[in-house]
């Protein structure tokens, strides 16, 4: 037994502190890893497990998972047997398969791309050619087996001819779009430089539109395999999908069942061949970009559109928005209500899908909300139950999680907070502070979130003057401090030019459309005391208003013909 002293000296012992675990580098690696992997194997293990109790029973119609291994394991154990004619293994039916699928779409990569320049470049081509494409690209591939059999008499010949005419439309239609879509900056270069016709193909038009030509040829690969199966079934011979057929003649069920294995696997790693290829062309194509130091585009909306569709009315909002914004660039939109303003910016948040275009955001395409694009709205939408610091804690925590300590989260939080001068007030709720303080930590919570592009939706509108242009300040020192790219929306002329590297107008709805944009050309950091006399300011401020209200000139022409109208058509009615 231990004595009262022993008993003493073991208590008031200094306590041997446990250091935290850290995550190494290899740890993080190795459990991004394994929540990639387990949820499939598990989710695959599942299905299987029913899989087999499903066709288990008596009078099971179709054989379970061990009843397929137990049937076809000569066929998987021995892949390469040869036994003449179309006796073979399962490695020889996939080769046979693939040679096919090699030359035709091989020689859909070579005519595709060569028809996509062609009516990506020529107008007179593209009137020319794409209805009648639009119209042969819905034709089944199966429906050109028979007329391909009358023209080759030869069945290999036929069944390459239907892998060609199946890939080939995915290819010219992106290949055509991404030509269309080259910017006018790569086409002055390549004047300018007086590169022939050959080295502008090589060197400019190639490489701009290899995303939308990579698109298409990963398109096409899928659409190749999926024909090339179906072909062979009606063509004979060697092949995956002859295979399948022939043991369908024979009731050998579990052979098709292992062949339907072999497919969906060949499908993938083509797929993810195709895959990996874009990616590294698309990646060159970037640093070939970045390299030749050809534009500093950082968000980019090409040809969108938006219609909505309600009880079969279409209501067209959005029509052919083309706008193209530099790092670091502070754009504002403007125009009357209903214009579409905040459609625009909802596209570029990823809150909406535009019904037909792209936005791009430094090289990636938008088609999800994501924390690369922040979004400030008009009501700030700070969570009533939590404080201004937890406010912005709930965003950080989400973003840097495994990236940033907890003690390096708060170091950051109270940084983005002191850059909103908001810092003494960490632990007030929103029902407790002004509603500029408000919109101040809804900004520290968008910019706490390192975005690539800063949204604000009318972030001032809601406010009265004095704290509008006290804020208003606020946003001119953070942007020029920290470069963000932001795009607002605004109704506030002078707002808009006070704030503003460029204005972006846009014309009244419906399809709406971007009327004029606005270069300001004001320096900076921007005084609006010494400006409200300035004439260059005044300049830009007139030009803003004469547009908004010629717009709206026409907007009450156009309605007070069509009320005229609608009283003659009464008038002539009740004659």
């Amino acid at each position: 037994m231990m004595n009262t002293d022993t008993l003493e000296r073991l208590q008031t012992a200094p306590k041997v502190k446990s250091k935290p675990f850290v995550e190494t580098a290899a740890f993080k690696q190795l459990k991004e890893s394994m929540g990639k992997i387990v949820p499939p194997i598990v989710i695959m293990s599942i299905l299987l497990l029913i899989w087999e109790i499903l066709c288990s029973g008596e009078g099971a119609r179709l054989p379970g998972p061990s009843k397929v291994i137990t049937d076809t394991w000569e066929l998987i154990t021995n892949p390469f047997y040869n036994n003449g004619g179309s006796d073979v293994g399962m490695a020889w039916q996939i080769l046979a398969s693939l040679e096919r699928v090699a030359m035709g779409y091989s020689l859909a990569v070579v005519v595709g791309v060569a028809l996509g320049v062609l009516v990506g470049q020529s107008t007179w081509a593209l009137r020319g050619l794409d209805p009648l494409f639009q119209v042969l690209r819905t034709v089944p591939p199966l429906a050109w087996l028979p007329l391909s059999l009358a023209g080759f008499q030869d069945g290999n010949l036929s069944a390459i001819f239907v892998i060609f005419i199946t890939a080939i439309w995915p290819i010219i239609i992106n290949t055509s779009v991404g030509i269309r879509n080259i910017p006018e900056d790569y086409r002055n270069v390549s004047r300018v430089i007086q590169h022939n016709g050959i080295e502008y193909f090589w060197k400019i038009m190639l490489p701009a539109a290899a995303p939308y030509i990579f698109s298409g040829l990963r398109i096409g690969v899928g659409l190749s395999w999926l024909a090339i199966v179906a072909a062979e079934m009606l063509i004979g011979g060697v092949g995956i999908g002859f295979f399948i057929w022939d043991a369908w003649n024979s009731s050998l069920i579990s052979d098709i069942v292992l062949a339907l294995v072999y497919v969906g696997i060949v499908g993938f790693i083509l797929d993810r061949l195709r895959r990996l290829g874009g990616q590294e062309n698309y990646a060159r194509h970037i640093r070939w970009l970045r390299s030749n130091n050809m534009s500093d585009r950082f968000l980019s909306i090409s040809q969108v559109q938006m219609r909505f569709e309600r009880n079969g009315i279409v209501n067209p909002v959005l029509k052919d928005i083309n706008l193209e914004v530099n790092r670091g660039e502070y754009i504002s939109l403007i125009g009357h209500s209903g214009c579409g303003k905040s459609t625009v910016l909802n596209i570029i948040a990823g809150l909406l899908t535009a019904s037909e275009g792209v936005v791009i955001v430094d090289n990636k395409e938008v088609n999800a909300p994501g924390p690369d694009r922040a979004l400030v709205f008009q009501n700030h939408s700070l969570l009533p139950w939590l404080t201004v610091y937890q406010n912005v804690e709930i965003a950080v925590e989400k973003i840097f999680k495994g990236k940033k300590s907890k003690a390096e989260q708060r170091e950051w939080i109270l940084h983005n907070l002191d850059m909103v001068n908001m810092s003494h007030a960490l632990d007030r709720l929103p029902s407790e502070i002004s509603g500029g303080m408000k919109q101040r930590v809804g900004i520290a919570r968008a910019l706490a979130m390192e975005p690539k592009v800063l949204l604000l939706d009318e972030p001032f509108g809601a406010l009265d003057a004095l704290t509008r242009a006290h804020l208003q300040d606020e946003v001119m020192r953070i942007q020029n401090e920290l470069k963000n790219t932001v795009v607002m929306i605004t109704h506030d002329v002078d707002e808009a030019v006070l704030l503003s590297d460029r204005i972006v107008m846009m014309t009244n709805g419906p399809s709406a459309t971007i009327g004029q944009i606005l270069n300001i050309d004001l320096p900076r950091p921007r005084d609006r005391l010494a400006l409200a006399d300035d004439p260059t300011y005044n300049h830009y401020r007139h030009e803003v208003l004469s547009f908004l209200h010629e717009k709206q000139r026409k907007v009450e022409s156009i309605g007070k013909l069509r009320e005229q109208k609608k009283a003659g058509e009464k008038q002539t009615a009740s004659a």
